[in-house]
């Protein structure tokens, strides 16, 4: 479900690759054509074909050095001054070949009367060939800053999404050692209410080692992880501590990256809970029109902070704010407030 600006692809090819190489193809296939249209008029004297074309095909060849030698190995490693002297050099042999081939034509042809006079050709030839290998830099570079843009998407993601296999791995291993202790105690007292926590657990941990290995998940399957979360971390605490979750219902079974709350939630728990203080954690989610709104609130002690998400749990402030940017670029909305006596998140984001 990730989407990303620069990764994509059409009829299985990279779209830097079809924009630079198409681009190519089509000025080509122009510069070849042109001849073939222009020996059907008779505005200016006109040249055999195979004087053209054979003017052309130097030309070509630098292009293909410049492209394939030149700019790879002296531009793009920062060796402009080489790469200037480079160029200068080749446009000089393309220039020293097309008069070679033109003074090799006037030998076997020396009736023929120039059109315009040789400087003034000589400096068309000059500005056509600068403009043309202008173009191939053009293309070339824009064709390298689209692959860097899609190395670093997938560098980003492929970040991204081992810090997510991580989460799953990482929700707080004090979760899992408190809640074995407590169904360990209820064993004795109430072991109905004992299964059916090992049965939440279970499911827990089913949810986060298998139903959200592929990163997409539904909303029916995440609201069901966070109820069997908050049932688990009842628990624990005792009535002082009040845990509230309320979703929407009925539930739609909408298409949604999962452990997308996660973090949020693991942090209210962590650092908004101090059970002889009268905490609380209450989260809310709804279906308003074309949005999906979750909200996580708990409570904020003066001497507690609520930073695990940016310095260390889970998979971080920052990282949970780029997967977003990732999933929802331009169209989601998060909002953290801290107060003296509450912590808040509200996060909205498209229903797809």
């Amino acid at each position: 479900m990730l989407k990303t600006r620069v990764t994509q692809k059409f009829f299985g090819l990279p779209i830097q690759w079809i924009i630079e190489y198409g681009t190519y193809t089509t000025i080509w296939l122009i510069m070849l054509l042109l001849p073939l249209l222009a020996a059907s008029t008779a505005v200016v004297p006109q040249l055999p074909l195979g004087l053209v074309y054979a003017h052309i095909a130097p030309l070509g060849l630098a292009v293909l050095v410049n492209h394939f030698i030149l700019m790879p190995r002296l531009l793009f490693r920062g060796n402009w001054l080489g790469y200037g002297y480079s160029l200068f050099a080749l446009i000089s042999m393309v220039l020293l070949s097309k008069y070679a081939i033109h003074h090799l034509y006037l030998h076997f042809h020396p009736d023929y009367v120039l059109p315009f006079p040789i400087p003034l050709i000589a400096l068309g030839n000059f500005l056509g060939i600068l403009l043309i290998l202008g173009f191939d830099n053009a293309v070339k570079m824009t064709g390298k800053w689209l692959n860097e843009a899609h190395q670093h998407e997938m560098a980003a993601k492929e970040n991204l999404e081992t810090k997510i296999a991580a989460l799953r791995y990482q929700i707080s291993p004090h979760f899992f050692m408190n809640t074995l202790n407590n169904i360990h105690a209820l064993v004795d007292v109430d072991p109905e209410n004992a299964k059916e926590s090992c049965i939440r657990l279970s499911r827990l941990m089913r949810y986060l080692l298998y139903d959200s290995e592929t990163g997409n998940t539904t909303l029916t399957k995440e609201i069901e992880f966070i109820r069997s979360f908050f049932d688990l971390m009842r628990l624990r605490y005792d009535t002082r501590v009040q845990i509230e979750f309320e979703g929407p219902a009925p539930i739609p079974s909408l298409p949604l990256p999962s452990l997308l709350f996660l973090a949020f939630i693991e942090n209210a728990f962590k650092h908004g809970i101090q059970p002889r203080s009268g905490s609380y954690v209450r989260v809310h989610i709804s279906l308003e029109e074309n949005l999906l709104k979750f909200s996580c609130v708990n409570s904020r002690f003066p001497n507690s902070t609520n930073n695990a998400v940016e310095k260390g749990s889970g998979i971080g402030l920052s990282n949970v704010r780029h997967r977003l940017d990732l999933l929802y670029p331009g169209t989601h909305q998060l909002l953290i407030q801290e107060l003296a006596t509450e912590y808040s998140v509200v996060l909205e984001i498209p229903l797809v």
